[in-house]
């Protein structure tokens, strides 16, 4: 069927109504073209060909020819990369002005920027231009934000851009506080302590970005004089003594380093050459109790602490047993009233009734060994035995020595000599005085006489024990005879009494004599 004339003309019209009403912007778009309102509205042809059917199909604007191809590269010398690629041609090519000049302002010429400027005109940091969400560009971003005040490191390197710049989503990424806390102040707020004892919202200063755990504090960040009080007051107060003696609060007077509060020494050379120890060290004088000699408190011992003990270099001074003792400041004060211990625990002392005045016998305050009593301060006459009764009663070395069994005098010089230096030589070897004793001489040697086969057998030859005196003259040894020498008996007669034994001639104890009558009656009263 043919459409008249008039009809025809009147369709032409309605389509160029509509299709100038489709470009008036503001306008919703023919929902016929499938033109996106976000697009905006449909952009004139006026530039482009009067060919119609060169893009589009008979009776369809809104459909592109299949066999449509135009080598974007080879006409315009731009390639269209991605998304690009697919974009409707009226996206870029239209008649908003011209070309050229959106092209000058990159992507910001086309695409809205919503950092606002902020990150840059250079999108391609981030972006690719296939889909607007950054892919594949971690490594960029950290390059990226190395340039920043702060660094991806760590745990941060592996975050999504949000969790930090809250409005990202939005395009914003200004106006984020680079302070840990920022971001932090609930693991701040839940860690031991943290609060409690103020300690600093950097955390950097002891945590890595990796973790929280390991926390290390760069006290070198402090610089090379840090108040450490400003952190370790808590630390200071729970410190033993520190807040009762009044211990200085700058640390580092007395702790070294800051890996350990251990091995602290004070420096005490800072207090010149004659400090009053005893305003810092009190607890340690009334804490000096190690023996009963050396309770302070107790023995009343003076304050003035340099008096006993050395105020030397390097401190600390040397507290505690084995302190060299300054004696001369307690002069007055008998040694048995701080060293009744010691005397109560002496060998013999109280047995015995030692003087409790120790400087009798003990020489010097460094030790008690090598004592010497000073006997002269006894005068001529001692009674050893008042003192030296138990030497008397276990003198016993030999039978004949048991001095309580044999009945020795008490008397002790009358055999032990009162010589100096003292003590008197005791024990064997000792000059036995005899002119003390009144008994024979076998009382004491029967021993020594049983024992005596040279030169004369005196058991086998018949001796009386009881003459010693008789031949030995000298109480000092056994050697010593008289004149009379028994061996020459044998070569009397012309030998003809070697056999006889002593007893035949000598029938008594005196040896001076001899009875020949006694063998031979036929010759009279003599031998001669």
């Amino acid at each position: 069927m043919t459409i008249p004339t008039t009809a025809r003309c009147f369709r032409l019209f309605l389509a160029g109504v509509l299709l100038s009403l489709a470009a008036v912007p503001g306008r919703a778009a023919d929902p016929r073209l499938k033109w996106k309102k976000d697009w905006g509205p449909i952009v004139p042809h006026k530039k482009f060909p009067k060919d119609c059917s060169l893009c589009h199909v008979p009776k369809r604007w809104d459909v592109l020819r299949k066999d449509f191809h135009f080598d974007h590269l080879k006409e315009t010398g731009y390639p269209l990369v991605g998304a690009h690629a697919d974009a409707a041609c009226l996206r870029c090519h239209n008649d908003r002005g011209p070309l050229k000049a959106y092209v000058s302002r990159g992507c910001g010429g086309c695409h809205v920027d919503r950092h606002k400027g902020t990150l840059g005109l250079d999108c391609a940091r981030c972006h690719e231009q296939t889909v607007w969400a950054p892919q594949g560009q971690q490594g960029r971003k950290l390059a990226d934000h190395a340039r920043t005040r702060f660094p991806l490191t760590g745990m941060h390197a592996v975050l999504q851009c949000e969790q930090c710049h809250l409005t990202a989503n939005a395009g914003n990424f200004t106006a984020v506080p680079s302070e840990c806390v920022y971001c932090h102040q609930k693991e701040f707020a839940r860690a031991p302590n943290h609060a409690a004892r103020g300690y600093s919202q950097s955390c950097q200063n002891c945590h890595t970005a990796s973790t929280w755990l390991d926390a290390r504090f760069n006290h070198a960040a402090l610089g090379p004089n840090p108040v450490c009080f400003n952190c370790h007051a808590p630390d200071f107060q729970r410190a033993p003594n520190h807040a009762a003696q009044g211990y200085s609060q700058a640390c580092l007077s007395c702790h070294t380093g800051t890996s350990t509060w251990l091995g602290a020494n004070f420096d005490h050379s800072a207090l010149g050459g004659s400090p009053n120890c005893y305003s810092c060290h009190a607890a340690a004088y009334t804490g000096a109790k190690a023996t009963p000699a050396s309770n302070h408190a107790v023995n009343a011992f003076p304050m003035t602490c340099t008096n006993c003990h050395a105020f030397s270099t390097p401190f600390p001074p040397p507290w505690g047993p084995g302190t060299a003792m300054q004696h001369s400041f307690v002069s007055a004060t008998p040694c048995y009233n701080c060293h009744a211990a010691d005397f109560q625990g002496a060998p013999n002392h109280v047995a015995q009734g030692f003087p409790q005045t120790c400087l009798t016998c003990h020489t010097g305050t460094s030790t008690w060994l090598g004592a010497v009593f000073d006997h002269s301060a006894l005068g001529a006459n001692p009674v050893c035995y008042n003192c030296h009764a138990a030497v008397y009663a276990s003198a016993r070395p030999t039978p004949a020595s048991n001095h309580a069994a044999n009945a020795f005098p008490t008397t002790c010089r009358s055999c032990h000599a009162y010589s100096t230096p003292y003590p008197p030589p005791w024990g064997p070897g000792t000059a036995m005085q005899h002119s003390f004793v009144t008994s024979n001489c076998a009382s004491c040697h029967t021993a020594d006489f049983n024992a005596a086969t040279s030169p004369v057998n005196h058991p086998a030859q018949g001796i009386f024990a009881s003459a010693c005196a008789t031949c030995h003259t000298n109480f000092t040894t056994w050697t010593t005879v008289s004149a009379h020498n028994p061996s020459n008996c044998a070569t009397f007669g012309g030998g003809s009494h070697q056999g006889a034994r002593c007893v035949q001639c000598h029938a008594t104890p005196n040896y001076a004599t001899a009875s020949c009558t006694a063998c031979h009656s036929n010759r009279g009263n003599s031998c001669n």
